[in-house]
């Protein structure tokens, strides 16, 4: 049997999610817009390979390759653009518009963000949008 190298090669970058990384990598780079974009790559995949390594909850971490992108900086400037009474918490829909944002309305419809949105409308926390942004981001990010 002889094999495409062309079809196997496509395979193996649709297998191991090739596109998805040099998204991550070059969005990060446009903006971080590091001196040393070597060192910023290498560091960027080492996050990566530790985030694979250990448990969801911990790699929900800001130490993440979702940090790459957004900090929590970043999620808590987000955060506060929803919560412009300065309440300490925003409404579910209002945290799920921005989760949409982030990721997309196609992505949100295959998250289950309960665990960190609850069931009902009530009020979300920063920290509870913060895991929730996050949790998001990673699923998409590192989606096969």
């Amino acid at each position: 049997m002889v094999v495409d190298p062309i079809q196997a090669a496509q395979d193996y970058v649709k297998s191991n999610n090739i596109s998805g990384l040099l998204q991550v990598l070059t969005a990060s780079l446009i903006y971080h817009k590091p001196s040393d974009v070597k060192s910023h790559l290498v560091d960027i995949l080492r996050q990566m390979q530790s985030a694979s390594q250990v448990e969801e909850d911990v790699s929900l971490s800001s130490t993440n390759f979702v940090g790459c992108l957004f900090t929590d900086d970043d999620l808590s400037t987000m955060f506060n653009m929803y919560d412009m009474n300065n309440t300490g918490h925003i409404s579910k829909a209002q945290a799920l518009n921005a989760v949409e944002n982030l990721v997309g309305a196609e992505a949100l419809a295959t998250l289950d963000l309960t665990s960190y949105l609850g069931n009902g409308n009530g009020p979300v926390t920063q920290l509870h949008f913060t895991k929730a942004c996050k949790f998001a981001l990673n699923k998409v990010l590192s989606k096969r």
